[in-house]
């Protein structure tokens, strides 16, 4: 991670900027001329005015590309093998993968922060995109796989309640059937001699969500101390917003899902029912148009709890290749499932600390994102505002997810900083952008260019950019088109937000393209 230039460090940086005179540079924005310092690189001569910084606030933002090599080695190759196999965006694959790692781990085990709390690693995931890009075709990579694992167990808990000796069993997988097992136990059902006529059973161990409203949503949460994970694909549909009371209380109850607690809810029929551990994930997909529909006002929280994944992605015209790595992802996925809680009368999930040195690469991206919410508001905020629950829970996901992977047996004895590092990567440089982009676009109008830019440049925190290295080439920049520069450059120095550099007498060439950036913008000090 870069650091913090001094300020004479930073100084001699300023000034390589400005003798950087950019003789080779395709546009020439403002005036040499134009009112600005009185020698190269001075900042304090000559008086800011104030400008309206109203026009800052974001909208629409271009789409980032997922960091695929910011992935573990083994999900990296699940990720990378699928998304050729199948000829999918990796975005959509690497989003379906993760969540359907944080379903099968469920309320198995959770991450122990530094302040005592038992984190659950439930993660809500909306892939998004115009109709034939392969959304649907994301969320079936991981779905059978869960249902064949899904299917077998409860195969398994019927045959155990019996007492059968049966083939099967010895095929299944013997993690597996220790997880059948122990629900049984848990359940309170001898696993010897065969039951009379299963009065008292609750229902056999399960993954899938598969009821969204009324009565069978509740049957299925208050028999899932593990968890459950919801597969939509029409999240719209299946989360019902505003359809009925009866909709939006479902919906309020998956998303206390997020939160992992107990809950109760009362009914007419059978008055409180106790929900012991009310653990959702959420993999769903919807389009474009519907993100109002389905956002809402949003005052629920499904707007900052989502994982937003909306790449630029053409509408498909070739089909698969090959079926991808799907033993090596039903491994995986098993072997998650398989976990062994702690199940202790204290708490029944097991619990992964964060190892000591993640708290600077945390404590680090904490400082960061805090200065970023200046640039934000609306939902937008609200997501920038959770960024460190974010990354903490991604770290857990791909700490386990890896280790399950690699062969490791149980659980990782900590969360390490490597983990947390690539997490604070994906949630910075991809779920941040993407949310912006998604949000924004749900809640209003689309802004220009130059705000874009604006927000850019506060983000980098530099007081002189030279146009080409820090707007045409610099990564993540959301204009890098000459003429597009060339339009946005010029409104924000008509806004007052950025002024050309003054050249030196015995500066030749072309006039430089290099600008001072408003002390406002990089302070983050206008009112919201």
């Amino acid at each position: 991670m870069a650091k913090q230039a001094t300020p004479k460090k930073q100084q001699k940086l300023d000034q390589a900027n400005v003798d950087e005179l950019g003789v080779d540079d395709p546009i020439v924005i403002g005036s040499a001329e134009a009112s600005g310092a009185e020698r190269p690189g001075a900042s304090s001569t000559d008086e800011w005015t104030n400008f309206d910084p109203s026009f800052l606030l974001p909208t629409t933002s271009p789409a980032p590309r997922f960091p695929v090599d910011s992935l573990p080695a083994n999900l990296r190759s699940l990720v990378v093998d699928f998304a050729e196999a199948r000829l999918l965006c990796a975005d959509y694959i690497a989003g379906s993968i993760l969540t359907a790692c944080s379903g099968a781990i469920g309320n198995r085990a959770r991450l122990l922060t530094f302040d005592g709390d038992a984190e659950p690693l439930a993660v809500f995931t909306g892939l998004i995109g115009p109709p034939s890009v392969g959304k649907s075709l994301g969320i079936s990579v991981v779905e059978r796989p869960l249902l064949a694992i899904e299917h077998e167990m409860q195969k398994a808990h019927g045959l155990m309640l019996k007492g059968a000796e049966h083939k099967f069993l010895e095929k299944f997988d013997q993690k597996l059937r220790e997880t059948v097992a122990r629900r049984l136990l848990l359940e309170g059902i001898p696993l010897e001699n065969e039951t009379s006529d299963g009065d008292g059973v609750v229902a056999a161990p399960g993954i899938i969500l598969s009821e969204f409203s009324g009565a069978g949503l509740l049957d299925e949460l208050r028999t899932g101390i593990d968890g459950r994970m919801m597969l939509s694909h029409e999240l719209s549909g299946a989360l019902a917003f505003g359809a009925s009371n009866q909709g939006l209380r479902s919906r309020g109850l998956i998303l206390k899902g997020y939160d992992g607690m107990p809950h109760v809810v009362r009914t007419k029929s059978e008055g409180k029912v106790f929900i012991p551990a009310l653990l959702v994930s959420i993999l769903g997909a919807t389009q474009p148009s519907r993100l109002p529909a389905l956002l809402g006002d949003a005052h629920d929280g499904l707007a900052a709890r989502t994982w937003w994944i909306y790449p630029d992605v053409e509408p498909r015209v070739q089909l698969p290749r090959a079926p991808g790595p799907v033993e090596r992802l039903s491994a995986l996925l098993s072997r998650l499932v398989a976990i062994v809680p702690a199940c202790t009368q204290e708490r029944y999930s097991a619990l992964v600390p964060m190892a000591a040195e993640t708290r600077e690469p945390l404590e680090t991206a904490a400082r960061r994102w805090l200065q970023l919410r200046a640039l934000t508001d609306g939902l937008y905020r609200d997501f920038v505002g959770r960024g460190v629950q974010h990354a903490t829970r991604l770290a857990a996901l791909l700490a386990i997810a890896e280790h399950m992977a690699a062969g490791g047996e149980g659980l990782p004895l900590s969360i390490d900083a490597g983990s947390v590092e690539a997490a604070v990567d994906i949630v910075g440089s991809y779920l941040m952008p993407m949310a912006e982009r998604v949000l924004n676009e749900a809640s209003g109008p689309k802004d220009g260019d130059a705000a874009r830019l604006a927000r850019f440049l506060a983000r980098g925190g530099k007081s002189l950019i030279n146009v080409r290295a820090d707007v045409l080439r610099a990564a993540g920049s959301p204009v890098r088109d000459a003429q597009t520069a060339v339009e946005a450059l010029e409104e924000l120095r008509r806004r007052n937000v950025i002024r050309p550099v003054k050249r030196g007498p015995a500066q030749l060439g072309r006039p430089a393209q290099v600008f001072e950036v408003h002390p406002a913008l990089l302070a983050r000090q206008w009112k919201e």
